[in-house]
């Protein structure tokens, strides 16, 4: 119980530490560019009122969102892997990556894609004024169409929040509790670390696919690979899907879902057949040592 508690608030220190290298980022921006607005308005002798100016920051902050999140996830990474230096240990090790079968990759691949059909078009089925209100928020943040903001949501975003969220907060809540429990709270904090409710509610699921997937492969490579997928499907793919009827997104959301649990029964059934064929190496051999003996 008391080993449990502790992984907890270890979890909830390294939330902690993510969510500080994110407002570090944002406060160096917002400073950098208060300080270049200040010089611009003294330069040309101007003035802005403090409510103009604190609009007008927000706007920056919020359009930066894919840059502050590139850098705090480059600088949560930093931070990892420094500590485990100083620690003497390999940080690669820590989280779980490590190399997996490739027979893997067709689950993750429709897996991805499944996934993305059931959050997307399940969402669509949300009353019109909450989906409203969600575009209303997102529209806000902006969409970063650049190759760097495609870049970061597609690749850099899905890395290095697997190797936090199922690397060294998946781990780290393992080794107090059960493995079920441990899914389940890091889908909760990966959930939390989104924000919007929207975006909370559906990345608390997509948390616990990515979870189970570890653990069943043993790295977070696969959950990578998939995170990859799931990304580059909703953010690439998604912004070319025309809006479709009511009907249309109730079937392929359903869809996805069948889909969902097949792939991960599929999974589960390929990781216990490779399992047993390990195992049955592994007798062979020590049926032939026994023989020499």
């Amino acid at each position: 119980m008391k080993k449990g508690v502790l992984q907890i608030l270890k979890g909830i220190g390294y939330f902690l530490g993510y969510f500080m290298a994110q407002i570090v980022v944002t406060f160096v921006i917002a400073v950098g560019y208060m300080v270049k607005l200040t010089a611009d308005m003294t330069i040309q002798g101007g003035q802005m009122d403090q409510v103009a100016f604190s609009n007008q920051l927000l706007e920056v902050v919020l359009s930066k969102v894919t840059l502050i999140s590139l850098l705090s996830n480059l600088l949560c990474f930093a931070v990892i892997a420094l500590v485990f230096l100083i620690l003497k240990k390999k940080w690669y090790q820590e989280v779980n990556l490590k190399r997996f079968s490739l027979s893997y990759l067709p689950y993750l691949l429709l897996l991805g894609i499944a996934l993305i059909l059931m959050v997307n078009f399940g969402l669509e089925l949300l009353p019109r004024s909450v989906l409203e209100a969600y575009s209303e928020q997102a529209s806000m943040i902006g969409d970063d169409t650049s190759l760097i903001g495609i870049i970061a949501v597609v690749i850099v975003a899905p890395v290095f929040e697997e190797i936090f969220f199922r690397g060294l907060l998946l781990s780290t809540l393992r080794k107090g509790m059960s493995t079920g429990l441990a899914i389940f709270l890091s889908a909760v904090i990966f959930g939390v670390a989104h924000g919007q409710i929207l975006w909370m509610a559906y990345t608390f699921i997509v948390g616990l696919v990515f979870a189970y997937v570890v653990v069943k492969t043993g790295s977070i490579a696969t959950s990578m690979v998939l995170h990859i997928v799931f990304n580059f499907f909703g953010d690439i793919v998604g912004r070319y899907i025309p809006e479709l009827s009511n009907s249309v997104n109730a079937i392929l959301a359903v869809v996805g879902a069948i889909g969902v649990a097949a792939i991960l029964l599929a999974l589960r059934n390929q990781q216990n057949a490779e399992e047993a064929t390990v195992d049955e190496q592994a007798l062979s051999e020590e049926e032939d040592l026994h023989t020499i003996i």
